[in-house]
């Protein structure tokens, strides 16, 4: 049941915010409608953090295949975990409604009643058929009611395959993902699948023989962190499979391929001395050169691959990857490219231009000095403000530059603020009059 309407106040704050979203999805680009009715495949990889691109360590590159393929396709460098309590359906909730996640309640069981705009419904209205692909039980995450309420037609769970092998929570990568190769060789076009991989899930410790002999030294030191890596490694190498497979059966000429990663690898336990934390972190950087902890590594690859309009959009892939955002703006992105309104409310923008956006992030908690920080993106880098604390990055830096913008900090309470409301007494609909087409 809707809430009582916005008071004024509520409703001028909302309206600003939804404003300037709709004129950011309202800016042009030379790629706009470029992908026009092409099927959309969706892969999300539990657990990828933007750092494992492009590293080897002991000798091994870990995500090979993924490597060789980001940069073909349109990447971004500055996509930052919008995630919280409901970690990976946190990154479906704000994937497929532009929307982020809320901080206190898991979004894919509180607003699953809500009057959102989801994407895939959209898709829907065009004729696509649309499909998700999972290898664990439909009821994790309340995704028995989450999907159908995105707009998914048709569901496939563990419960739908008969396959006998396992890897930790369920159907290992490999096994499923040439399952869903020959799903989608059979159905008509138009489609949308939404493919979400499981191996490379915490805690790490079910690790196939393919990569059981990966990164021995690292086993040695740090058992977790090594199993991350070798489960890591499985997927690439499930996705590589499902990737030339897709291109054998002539998928990949019309279809927008769009690969990401959900969230960080996850938490290290309860908050313990400053000292442990300490020696933990510098383990990491000493072993890896980064600590994938920190608040600054939290970020998560993107690339958005047109196989079939490669020649067209090759002088175009360098041109947006330094624009800052979250998960929220993908889809807003996927449908820049179908050439599709997106609606007043979202608050999600697309990526394909270079915007001064402020973009709202969970809070962190530094486990050090023991400060919670709110932090924020501008279109330089990361903001973290503490009542009694602030300090902001470069994203390309690695020192401390000065302190927080606090006009900047409060406009992006703003957002946060109009986003919840939205969220809580179910008032997108009050705003949606009016889509921004992104061919302005």
């Amino acid at each position: 049941v809707k809430s009582v309407e916005p008071n004024f106040h509520e409703q001028t704050k909302i309206e600003e915010v939804v404003k300037t979203a709709h004129e950011f999805n309202d800016q042009n680009s030379p790629v706009h409608g470029i992908a026009k009715g092409f099927n959309v495949l969706v892969i999300q990889l539990e657990s990828f953090q933007y750092w494992l691109l492009n590293k080897t360590h002991e000798d091994t590159e870990v995500t090979p295949f993924l490597n060789k393929i980001y940069k073909q396709g349109f990447h971004w460098n500055n996509i930052y975990d919008a995630t919280y309590i409901g970690r990976t359906s946190d990154a479906e909730f704000g994937f497929h409604t532009g929307m982020l996640p809320h901080l206190q309640q898991s979004s894919a069981f509180t607003f699953m009643t809500r009057d959102l705009f989801t994407f895939p419904r959209a898709l829907l209205q065009d004729n696509y058929q649309t499909m998700s692909f999972h290898g664990y039980k439909k009821d994790f995450w309340n995704r028995t009611n989450a999907h159908p309420f995105y707009g998914i037609e048709r569901m496939h769970f563990i419960e739908d395959y008969d396959f006998k092998e396992k890897l930790g929570l369920g159907i290992p990568d490999k096994t499923l993902f040439p399952a869903i190769v020959d799903t989608l060789a059979r159905e008509k076009d138009p489609f949308y699948a939404f493919v979400i991989s499981l191996s490379c899930h915490h805690p790490y410790n079910a690790v196939p023989q393919e990569t059981a002999d990966y990164f021995p030294e690292t086993s040695k030191k740090l058992k977790f962190f090594a199993g991350y890596l070798k489960l890591a490694r499985y997927t690439d190498e499930a996705l590589e499979d499902m990737y030339n497979r897709l291109e054998e059966k002539g998928l990949l000429q019309n279809t927008i391929v769009v690969i990401y990663g959900d969230h960080d690898l996850g938490v290290i336990g309860g908050m313990g001395p400053a000292e442990y934390y300490r020696e933990l972190f510098d383990g990491y950087r000493n072993l890896l050169g980064v600590n994938p902890h920190g608040a600054r590594e939290d970020r998560i690859p993107i690339t958005m691959l047109l196989p079939g309009k490669q020649v067209e959009i090759q002088p175009h892939l360098e041109k947006w990857t330094e624009t800052p955002g979250t998960l929220i703006d993908f889809f807003p992105s996927i449908f820049h490219l179908l050439g599709k309104p997106v609606p007043k409310g979202v608050m999600g923008s697309h990526l394909f231009q270079s915007r001064d956006s402020l973009v709202p992030l969970p809070q962190f908690v530094d486990r050090i000095d023991r400060i919670t920080y709110s932090v924020f993106m501008d279109k330089e880098g990361l903001n973290f403000h503490a009542p009694e604390q602030n300090k902001r990055f470069l994203f390309s830096g690695e020192e401390e530059i000065g302190s927080v913008d606090f006009e900047k900090a409060n406009r992006t309470q703003k957002i946060r603020t109009a986003n919840d409301l939205i969220l809580v007494h179910d008032w997108q609909g009050l705003f949606r009059d009016g889509a921004a087409t992104g061919s302005e």
